[in-house]
């Protein structure tokens, strides 16, 4: 009997410069434990029962393409940060000792990057066009290597669909092990795990103009930034900063490789401007007492953003 696979699977993504006109090979592939990317037919029900007093089949409506993914993090490739959030520029540290490093820094623009998207399902192909990431998550463990998860909407899907691109995978892994997590100014704290989440907000929006599928991907809210943080000990002082609404930034390092000197590459992300939106408030039992605390990020007006990922690498540009 033959079986499929799925370790076999592949997903890769590429900026689409053009509304409605797909790109014809993607070039950053995603190292994925696990992906979806599906059509998402939507079955209309009938309402009626003509005479007979029984339930009568479906017929064929819309469809309302979306997938999402898990996938390792590489401190070469910051590009789903940058397809989240939407803005990137790139600077050198010092282009005169070091040509090649190149420091990355993405912030949230008013929409996120528009993409083509190509999967390999093993069993068969998809792709999809007109995507845009909704949300981005990042999460780690204590001597584990550093996850991420992301959805994402999109306009059109095709599924046959005939792929020409051929997958390559950066291979440098951001470990837990390298990171370093700075909690308003101070990075004495013990942190066994850490979460943060980007939710852009946004929906799928259908037109009778454009009948068989979603006309727009639009955000439809402010985006919005949270995470959870789980502590080794209780913290004290952090408890009396959820009771005051006292504001914290939280800064969370990833660092890789040396690329040149003294330049390695890192992914840093930075939270400027923080509140404890709950936990530090389990019940007390004869064990050790710890502490989770969750949280939310909001804008900064002295630093200009609500979110900042920096991602230090080789490569010359993350916007193509």
């Amino acid at each position: 009997m033959a079986n499929e696979l799925g370790a076999k699977h592949w997903l890769g993504f590429r900026p689409q410069t053009t509304e409605a006109v797909e790109q014809s090979t993607v070039n950053r592939f995603l190292a994925t434990t696990k992906f979806g990317m599906n059509k998402n037919p939507q079955h209309l029900e009938r309402k009626s029962h003509i005479n007979v007093g029984r339930r009568l089949a479906n017929r064929q409506g819309i469809f309302m393409p979306s997938g999402k993914a898990e996938f390792e993090m590489m401190a070469s490739q910051p590009q789903p940060w940058y397809w989240a959030l939407g803005q990137a520029t790139t600077d050198q540290p010092d282009a005169t000792n070091a040509p090649s490093v190149f420091l990355h820094t993405i912030t949230d623009a008013d929409s996120p990057v528009r993409l083509t998207g190509e999967g390999y399902k093993v069993f068969q192909s998809a792709k999809q066009g007109d995507a845009y990431i909704d949300k981005i998550k990042v999460s780690g463990q204590a001597g584990e290597q550093g996850l991420c998860e992301m959805e994402w909407l999109a306009l059109s899907h095709t599924e046959p669909a005939t792929l020409t691109s051929t997958p390559a995978f950066a291979g440098d892994i951001l470990t837990m092990v390298n990171c370093a997590i700075t909690l308003g100014g101070s990075s004495n704290l013990d942190i066994s795990s850490v979460e943060i989440s980007w939710d852009g907000m946004l929906e799928q929006l259908a037109s009778i103009k454009s009948a068989t599928g979603p006309r727009r991907v639009r955000r439809k809210e402010v985006p919005k930034a949270d995470g959870k943080l789980k502590f080794i000990d209780f913290p004290t002082a952090e408890l009396t900063k959820y009771i005051n609404a006292t504001s914290f930034a939280l800064v969370v390092l990833f660092t890789g490789e040396v690329i040149s000197g003294a330049y390695s590459q890192y992914l840093k992300i930075t939270l400027p401007n923080c509140q404890y939106t709950g936990g530090l408030d389990g019940d007390i039992e004869a064990e050790v007492i710890t502490g989770e605390a969750d949280f939310e990020a909001f804008y900064s007006s002295a630093d200009g953003y609500q979110i900042k990922v920096e991602a230090q690498n080789a490569s010359s540009s993350i916007i193509i």
